[in-house]
């Protein structure tokens, strides 16, 4: 058996994966803390649906590369990256059903009305772009002799090529709209507010999912700014200037961490090509624990640059806002300190407010 088997499997896998977390999510009640355990419960639940996904293809014998070699007579490289796009495409349903069995719980939580329509359209469209990009990469890693170097390259230049695209990565698997003349008004002068300039801006859809967000992504010199339109509905002025400054001051952070993920992922894959997979476990835990208290460092530095701009009172009680329309925690376990590569929010307000 091979493309019927693993369709079957992949169907399967995903009704099951989807029926699993709705019945998961009937433990959560109304907007609580219980919302704040959505994203690791979802996160969970969609790794192990995966898991469960590939054991499901190993056990029914499925593969994807026979009947793609059989249907196309070409090169063997367009033949494996068929293969790569038929094995991400079928992940990314897995996932996609998994969320949409989640769905519910999180509509309930964080008391939003967002569509399964929308919702569905929105998450599809980051998980296929996402996981078609990770496929070309891998056929492409596959079609070499992989070495030490030129896995370290090969990681490096995906890295690069993410971060210069980001802008248009990101118009393309979200919403993405210019501001209106009132919008770019307002943002013009809450930038002026914190003491910021030189961004293209760009604001987001996310009145349903009330996501008060701002993030800066492109190269020096072409730089956006996007911002969601349900910040700019749900704060005020004050708030809504403290967060663009704590957004910009923050941008080169997000430059630290990806050529960070960039070095630490290309040592991974050469230490892991060159038959040395306690080293490169090694690296895995080694390099988020040395990253993190450099990258603490530099979120209260940009703390620190916000707070110069608009005020350090000013800045904590924004940051304290949007965690409470977020209902997100302020105060972050360790560990997940330490991957995000970041301090916890409570961290950040109490540094501000005892400075």
């Amino acid at each position: 058996m091979s493309l019927p088997a693993f369709a079957a499997a992949t169907a399967v896998t995903t009704v099951l994966a989807h029926g699993l977390m709705r019945l998961l999510g009937r433990r959560y009640g109304s907007s609580d803390r219980a919302s704040r355990r959505l994203r690791r419960d979802l996160l969970v639940g969609s790794v192990l649906s995966l898991v469960g996904w590939l054991v499901a293809v190993v056990a029914a014998d499925g593969s994807v590369h026979p009947a793609v070699a059989n249907l196309l007579a070409g090169p063997e490289f367009a033949r494996t990256l068929l293969t790569a796009y038929g094995y991400a495409l079928a992940g990314t349903a897995v996932v996609l059903g998994t969320y949409l069995g989640y769905l519910p719980a999180i509509r309930r939580t964080r008391e939003v009305e967002l569509g399964t329509g929308t919702a569905a359209v929105r998450v599809a469209r980051w998980l296929v772009v996402a996981a078609l990009f990770a496929a070309t990469a891998a056929a492409a890693a596959f079609s070499v002799s992989l070495t030490p170097l030129t896995a370290a390259v090969g990681v490096a230049l995906v890295a690069a090529g993410a971060y210069l695209a980001a802008p248009w990565l990101i118009a393309l698997t979200q919403s993405v709209r210019e501001p209106t003349d009132e919008e770019r008004a307002r943002i013009d002068s809450l930038l002026d507010r914190a003491d910021a300039d030189g961004y293209r801006l760009r604001v987001l859809d996310r009145r349903e999912e009330e996501n008060a967000s701002a993030f800066v992504r492109g190269p020096p010199g072409y730089r956006h700014l996007f911002v969601t339109d349900y910040l700019l509905d749900a704060l005020d002025d004050d708030d809504a200037a403290a967060m663009l400054a704590v957004t910009t001051a923050n941008a080169r952070h997000t430059a630290y961490r990806l050529g960070l993920v960039a070095v630490g992922g290309g040592l991974l894959l050469a230490t892991l090509s060159a038959g040395r997979p306690l080293v490169g476990v090694g690296l895995l835990v080694a390099v988020p624990t040395v990253g993190y208290p450099v990258g603490r460092r530099l979120v209260f530095h940009a703390d620190d640059r916000a707070a110069d701009a608009v005020g350090a009172g000013r800045v904590a009680d924004a940051l304290d806002t949007v965690a409470q329309l977020h209902d997100a925690s302020l105060d972050a376990g360790l560990l997940a300190r330490v991957l995000s590569l970041r301090p916890s929010v409570g961290q950040r307000i109490d540094r501000l407010r005892a400075d």
